[in-house]
């Protein structure tokens, strides 16, 4: 029989092994956009990938709270998880990095001869101290420094468990081989999805031509039957007699569904982005996009600024003014809204006209993360629809019906994600069933 070895530990306070940075003593707004901005976004739960440098920063234009200067190890929390960031080197940041208000803390190893740093941000991350977290960190929805999360004490408090160095280094290649051997099949899967994705538009394309043709050779048999003589009520076919008209129609709607198809592949191009006040945003979107179909339901209460904002004495933010803004091109946004609204009529209103139909829009942020929620009241998901379904190209049940081409909710996402956000769907709410939640990871908060 092969005998198994045991790894054995040590545990030891997180306090024992790190030299936490004093860094919540500055208070200055960034809306001047500093050349190196850090946001929630920079953090990460792959800690093999935390490394921070001026090839993945930029300027920003969030409010900071903090300014590193010199090298360290970074570990925000969200969700009773931490996410870590790693400064190795100044190198081509001079300056220091400003950081967003967002709850995280900055440090160094004490003792590198008890613990690699790698190995540090490997536990940081792990279940065993989420765990942990679980139970001593505190419900804040609006926190925006580590304290407002969990008490110093018992940060320090948390126990980590080592193994000696050799063995550190050596769960650390280990994972360092998994993540290549990760990012190789993410290489192969992507480039399987983007060789799928061109084929399913190539076939939509070549459907839609298809179909088009058809009616176009309709239409030409028509004139011929009627010596060149048409009008809307001139009919061509025995079995499934058309008229004209219709056939004019169809032409239309494929011309439309093409002219759709075609946008897909260059979706996003020369938009810019901008600050979108939210709040004000929706309000006349509302207000441009009323429907006899459905109304709107929006809550503004506690969206506007219902003081002075100052940062050491100046007013950045004035009484009445909005609390949160996206970075993100309006165009887009505008976009993503009129798609799901039109999807809420095509699925979930379709064939319920007459009922109370309702479109719930309503978002939260937390530090430079923003979550929009635009929610319908209508007929929940059809049950052979998946959420990879509901965003696959031509993956909509009401293809055909209407002009209704199935791409709304693939253009959702594709623009959420050309823009650096991430767009879901949400089943859970029986009074709302059917809701989009979009995820913008660059906003800027006063809350």
């Amino acid at each position: 029989m092969e005998k198994t070895h045991e790894i054995t530990k040590e545990n030891y306070l997180l306090g024992d092994l790190i030299e936490i940075f004093d860094l919540w003593k500055i208070d200055v707004t960034n809306q001047d956009s500093q050349k190196w901005s850090m946001s929630l976004e920079n953090f990460t739960d792959q800690y093999m990938l935390s490394y921070v440098t001026d090839k993945n920063l930029g300027s920003g234009n969030y409010l900071v709270s903090s300014h590193i200067t010199e090298p360290c190890l970074m570990a925000a929390l969200t969700g009773n998880r931490f996410r870590v960031a790693r400064l190795s080197s100044m190198s081509g940041l001079e300056d220091g990095i400003w950081v967003d208000r967002i709850p995280y803390f900055a440090f160094r190893v004490k003792n590198h001869n008890l613990v690699s740093e790698d190995y540090l941000l490997r536990e940081l991350i792990s279940d065993d101290v989420s765990e942990q977290l679980t139970k001593v960190a505190k419900e804040n929805d609006q926190a925006h420094k580590i304290s407002d999360l969990i008490d110093k004490d018992d940060l320090l408090s948390l126990k980590i468990s080592l193994p000696t160095l050799e063995i550190q280094d050596m769960l650390v290649k280990n994972d360092m081989l998994n993540l290549l051997q990760d990012l190789m099949a993410e290489k192969q899967e992507d480039f399987e999805h983007y060789q799928k994705d061109i084929h399913l538009k190539k076939h939509a394309v070549g459907q839609t031509l298809f179909n088009l043709n058809n009616w176009w050779n309709t239409l030409l048999k028509a004139r011929v039957e009627n010596k060149g003589v048409l009008n809307d009520e001139c009919t061509i076919g025995k079995f499934r007699p058309v008229s004209v008209g219709s056939i004019y129609n169809r032409i239309s709607e494929s011309l439309n569904i093409l002219s759709n198809q075609i946008n897909t592949f260059t979706i996003g191009d020369g938009m810019e982005t901008e600050d979108i006040a939210l709040a004000p945003f929706i309000s006349e979107y509302i207000q441009t996009h009323q429907s006899p179909m459905f109304k709107f339901e929006f809550d503004e209460m506690g969206k506007y600024a219902t003081e002075d904002f100052k940062i050491k004495g100046k007013s950045v933010l004035h009484k009445g003014d909005p609390l949160i803004y996206l970075v993100f091109p309006k165009q887009a946004l505008t976009q993503i809204f009129d798609n799901i609204v039109s999807n809420a009529c095509s699925h979930g209103f379709s064939g319920i006209e007459d009922k109370n139909n309702t479109v719930r829009i309503s978002f939260n942020s937390m530090g430079s993360t923003c979550t929009v929620t635009v929610a319908n009241n209508g007929k929940p998901m059809h049950k052979d629809m998946s959420e990879e379904k509901v965003f696959m190209y031509g993956g909509s049940t009401a293809v055909g019906t209407d002009g209704h081409n199935g791409l709304g909710a693939f253009q959702i996402r594709n623009l959420m994600s050309r823009f650096g956000g991430s767009a879901n769907i949400d089943c859970d709410d029986p009074e709302f069933p059917f809701a989009y939640v979009l995820t913008f990871h660059n906003c800027i908060s006063y809350k």
